[in-house]
């Protein structure tokens, strides 16, 4: 795969992609919107992303010994893909042997770790020690790997993980750098979102609770009925 047309045969319409990514207000669209696109093409296997989340229950984790801080780790939160060898079966579950990952351990907890990206643009076999299932990676002819950090201002919010099935031109490569950045950014913007529509819901709520209160005691009729300037009050109670 040369570098002139490795983005165009490995993603569909990237810049699309980066456009669409700006629009979604819902977190759960936003990172399904992200591995879907990115594992359109034949020639991409695998793609996913980890957050860092908080860990209430570490019940079930594959790797809880490695894990020093068992308050946050990595947790799965959208993966796509479909295997070459049988293409009826997805890759879409978010409940397998690499749901979790401690920070610094294993090539996603390291990115994640460091801040920094690992990438392996023209794998060869054997492969390198990193690579966990090297019999998954052989079967289904992986060739390149990009593990990029989601970041957003020195914040390390997650990874994004690639697995091509032909080498990642240095075109391609740039293109999930720069998907990676905008979709830390739209992560923080979705989530910013999601802050202020609870904000509004409450205050909705707060908001009907007075009104409700104010009917029960009488007050609100006894402030109406005193004066002008009390009817402003009223007035701006209404607005609120």
């Amino acid at each position: 795969m040369t570098d002139d047309h490795s983005h165009e045969r490995l993603f569909s319409d990237p810049k699309r992609l980066l456009l669409d990514m700006a629009q979604e207000q819902s977190l759960a669209d936003l990172l399904q919107l992200i591995v879907a696109r990115l594992s359109d093409s034949p020639r991409v296997a695998l793609v996913r992303i980890w957050l860092a989340q908080p860990t209430t229950d570490c019940t079930g984790c594959p790797l809880p010994d490695a894990c020093r801080d068992r308050s946050h780790c990595l947790h799965l939160v959208a993966s796509g893909g479909r295997s070459a060898l049988s293409p009826s079966i997805e890759w879409t579950r978010l409940d397998g042997a690499f749901r979790r990952f401690p920070f610094g351990v294993r090539k996603v907890g390291r990115i994640a770790a460091t801040g920094e990206p690992i990438e392996a643009p023209d794998l060869a076999d054997p492969f390198p020690d990193w690579m966990a299932v090297p019999d998954w990676a052989r079967a289904e002819g992986i060739r390149g790997f990009a593990g990029q950090p989601l970041v957003h201002r020195g914040e390390v919010l997650g990874v994004l993980a690639l697995f091509a099935r032909g080498a990642i031109g240095t075109d391609c490569m740039g293109w999930l750098r720069m998907i990676a950045n905008h979709a830390a950014a739209a992560i923080v913007t979705v989530r910013a979102f999601a802050e202020i529509e609870a904000l509004r819901r409450k205050l909705e709520l707060e908001n009907e609770y007075l009104r409700e209160e104010l009917t029960r005691t009488g007050a609100f009729g006894e402030l109406v009925g005193r004066s002008p300037a009390l009817e402003a009050v009223a007035r701006q109670i209404d607005l609120v």
